[in-house]
């Protein structure tokens, strides 16, 4: 499956750049003559990047692209874990490494079910930056390490070897973030007060790994949490950091409508279930648009309908003249606090089941809380405050972006860790000024990675913020 073998351990550091490259270099472009990548950084207008950084800018791409190239699914990052604990070995100043965390829950059955092998422990790992300049709190850095279950179709050279798998989300960046940035803090952990908490979590994407990795204890005697997501709907040299909801908590639904199956042509004889589903879907809009405050934010939507639940087509029905007697609907709703979070799910049970029994039919819903279910991402204005102070010594006030629109309806299990700890999340950007933005979860999915700087620079200024 491509997974890289014990050989391919951490790649060597890079040697400090002799001379500072001028202009905005192409993050993609590569060497004729070895094939690795141009590690030169250009200036980024108002972004301050940390020097040790600069060193380290070698090892800090080839980090992500190995993972690029190597990517695993959600609680299958067995040779990610792998890569990672031995990079953090041969760190002196990180201690404590710890491996075998976020067990597989017994009702998951993986991201892609036709190839998942459950493992006997978890993938999740942490280690400790124990500094040297007295007591203070302990501050969890996380980051989430998953790919996805999809095609890769980008052109470039450290392209997915895992076939049907690839990092479209820049988890493989946020795992090369903390890996540098670990290096970073524990050779300068003497000037630093309290101890730094490295996380990695398993099984962002589908599992809900934050919840595993909680309850197997990795937030025990951590003062504070933060995470960073880079993020293409930001251009790289902007952090997006605000106070309050930030990511939305996302639920699924499936909705299964029973009628009875006829003949077209006798419908007096049977109960549509397609009817019924259809009447279903238009009526889960009036939850939104008639009992949600209209000052909450809030969706729901059908995505697909199918015969069974599992069917590999979407779509309902048989033929042109029989009468559907089973519809499966499958949903998300999307809030941004607890109470809405609540609310949307009495309501859509609510009204498919009252819809469904008014036609003659029935309509069990179920809600999925192993891939999805849990709450919004919403920072504390305190963790906030600190993060944006952070962020202001590497992109300057004027590249912090805070405002309603780095809001988005997407989910994160990020959420999980801030319900137990105070702390913060945020985005740092990756689209290159005048590039066109590629989205996330798309086969084509590719950063600036430029922000790989920026983003190891933040978490350096956060220690800073907090432990110096």
């Amino acid at each position: 499956r491509g997974q890289h073998s014990p050989a391919q351990a951490a790649p060597a550091m890079a040697t400090r750049p002799t001379k500072r490259a001028r202009g905005l270099e192409d993050p993609d472009r590569m060497t004729a003559e070895t094939g690795k990548a141009d590690t030169t950084l250009g200036s980024l207008q108002g972004v301050i990047v940390d020097r040790r950084v600069k060193d380290l800018l070698g090892e800090l791409h080839a980090h992500r692209r190995h993972l690029h190239a190597h990517p695993e699914l959600s609680f299958e990052e067995a040779t990610t874990a792998s890569y990672i604990r031995q990079v953090l070995a041969d760190v002196d100043g990180v201690s404590e490494v710890t491996v075998g965390l976020g067990r597989v829950p017994e009702a998951f059955t993986g991201a892609r079910q036709s190839t998942f092998k459950r493992l006997d422990t978890g993938t999740g790992v942490t280690a400790m930056v124990i500094g040297g300049a007295g007591k203070g709190p302990t501050i969890a850095l996380r980051a989430d390490m998953d790919a996805l279950p999809i095609t890769e179709t980008s052109t470039v050279t450290y392209t997915s070897t895992n076939a049907g798998v690839m990092h479209a989300c820049g988890h493989d960046g946020h795992v090369a973030m903390l890996l540098v940035a670990a290096r970073i803090l524990a050779a300068s952990r003497a000037k630093f007060r309290g101890a730094v908490k490295l996380i990695f979590q398993p099984a962002e994407e589908f599992g809900g790994g934050a919840k595993q990795m909680v309850e197997d204890g990795v937030l025990q005697g951590v003062d504070e949490v933060y995470g960073i997501h880079l993020m293409t709907s930001l251009r790289t040299g902007t952090i997006g950091v605000k106070g309050g909801p930030l990511m939305a908590a996302p639920d699924k639904f499936t909705i299964t409508v029973l009628g009875q199956g006829g003949h077209g042509a006798m419908p007096h004889l049977s109960v549509d279930a397609m009817q019924v589903a259809a009447q279903i879907s238009v009526a889960l809009q009036t939850i939104v648009s008639r009992e949600v405050d209209p000052l909450e934010p809030a969706v729901v939507t059908i995505g697909k309908m199918e015969n069974d639940e599992g069917s590999l087509t979407c779509g309902c029905g048989h033929t042109f003249n029989v009468i559907c007697g089973k519809v499966v609907m499958h949903g998300t709703s999307r809030s941004f606090s607890d109470e809405v979070q609540v609310q949307l799910r009495a309501s859509i049970e609510r009204v498919a089941v009252h819809i469904a029994k008014g036609l003659g039919a029935t309509a069990t819903v179920k809600f999925d809380d192993v891939f999805y279910g849990f709450p919004a991402t919403t920072n504390p204005e305190a963790g906030a405050a600190v993060m944006k102070k952070a962020a202001a010594n590497v992109v300057g006030e004027d590249g912090i972006r805070s405002g309603r629109d780095i809001m988005t309806m997407g989910g994160e299990d990020f959420s999980v860790f801030l319900k137990h700890k105070p702390g913060c999340f945020v985005f740092v950007g990756a689209t290159a000024p005048g590039a066109e933005a590629t989205p996330h979860h798309h086969p084509s999915f590719k950063i600036d990675e430029r922000c790989l700087a920026v983003g190891t620079s933040l978490w350096i200024r956060l220690i800073e913020t907090t432990l110096g």
